[in-house]
């Protein structure tokens, strides 16, 4: 099975953030698809 994990938190009038995974997960493992860096970018 492959899933997405996208927590979010929004604050009104001021933006947001949301956090992304993807998974497989099997009877014997769980592999992280998601390769690239998950810093945090802050845009004004």
């Amino acid at each position: 099975m492959v899933v997405s994990t996208e927590p979010m938190i929004s604050i009104s009038g001021a933006g947001g953030f949301r956090y992304a995974d993807m998974l497989l997960i099997t009877e014997e493992e769980i592999e992280l698809f998601t390769k690239f860096d998950n810093g945090l970018i802050i845009k004004p």
